[in-house]
């Protein structure tokens, strides 16, 4: 979320993130409607858009947006991965992570494509036939260790290729002990779970902890998130859950385990590889962005944002001083 606040208590003080720091506040607006007679610097907090604004003396604009008005990301710092498909067009060179963590390797024809898009000036196309993102190394930010993450995009299909087209998932040329990988199933036992997004885990006992409960249509654009939160695991599309399960806590999951793969590949065979569509892939470490049914986000920032948390300070105790000294005669 990009703001946030909350309740404060008669004797707490507000603090809002700002970049890297936490500044306090004197007061915040939270209202649906932005004050009559706003001064600058003035906060205003509107909870139907979950955002945090400040009055720059004429207008309103997004608190830790840098002053352009667009809104940024309150864990930015811990955003591992994002490919938003919004650099010129022109070639696959210029398909870029926006948080400038990873150097990306394009394989084949993966290009940019601005005729189709969900968000923004492009998407990532995929044609089936090879083409795939690779070069992202195993890396620290990409190892979720026992902790919570979620791995979210929109994606939209256009035709199924053979056994498991992949959308996101770790590169090595078998199904290696730990991996992971996220597909669209085309190749399931008697085709009960074909067209079904599926969260494939070497380590569970089914080689599938998640599988939609529902078929993913073609020639569509969904949004699709993958969210651990604490000793749950839930996938949802487009905002509402599909498929949830309890694990150990102790489970630990390493998206970089020999790096990762992004539109396909020949970690399942030749026929890995995805023909669709990607618009805002991220993958967020430490942090489980939507632990209910949430509304799909718009375009993800690519900067940091604001959020707001209400701190209880004690009430002021009178303190005296007293001596125990004594004449002694």
């Amino acid at each position: 979320m990009s703001g946030g606040i909350g309740e404060a208590p008669e004797n707490g003080v507000q603090y809002a993130r700002k970049d890297a720091a936490w500044e306090p506040v004197s007061a915040v607006h939270v209202s649906d409607d932005e004050p009559a007679t706003p001064v600058t610097g003035q906060l205003w907090y509107k909870p139907t858009d979950d955002e945090m604004y400040v009055y720059d003396g004429s207008d309103w604009k997004s608190f830790g947006s840098g002053g352009d008005g667009a809104p940024g990301d309150p864990y930015w710092g811990s955003v591992s991965l994002l490919l938003n498909g919004d650099d010129e067009p022109g070639g696959s060179q210029n398909i870029v992570d926006a948080t400038g963590k990873n150097a990306i390797t394009v394989v084949n024809n993966a290009q940019i494509d601005t005729a189709a898009k969900k968000y923004g000036t492009g998407s990532i196309k995929f044609g089936g036939a090879g083409d795939h993102l690779k070069g992202i190394p195993a890396a620290d930010q990409l190892n979720m260790g026992a902790g919570d993450w979620t791995i979210e995009g929109w994606y939209y299909a256009k035709t199924l290729t053979a056994r498991y087209p992949l959308f996101i998932g770790n590169n090595a040329p078998t199904y290696p002990s730990g991996g992971l990988a996220i597909t669209l199933s085309n190749d399931d036992l008697n085709g009960i779970n074909n067209y079904k997004l599926t969260l494939a885990n070497y380590n569970d006992s089914a080689q599938r902890l998640l599988v939609a409960s529902s078929v993913h249509n073609l020639n569509q654009w969904y949004h699709f998130a993958l969210v651990r939160n604490g000793t749950n695991i839930t996938m949802y599309r487009d905002g509402t859950s599909v498929a949830s399960k309890t694990i150990s806590s102790s489970l630990t999951y390493d998206w970089g385990l020999n790096g990762v793969l992004v539109g396909g590949g020949n970690w399942d065979g030749a026929g890995s590889y995805s023909d669709a569509y990607y618009d805002d892939l991220r993958i967020t470490k430490g942090v489980a962005r939507y632990t209910d049914d949430f509304t799909p986000p718009d375009k993800l920032p690519t900067k940091q944002g604001a959020r707001v948390i209400t701190v209880d300070v004690p009430e002021f105790v009178e303190t005296q001083e007293y001596s125990n000294d004594a004449d002694i005669s």
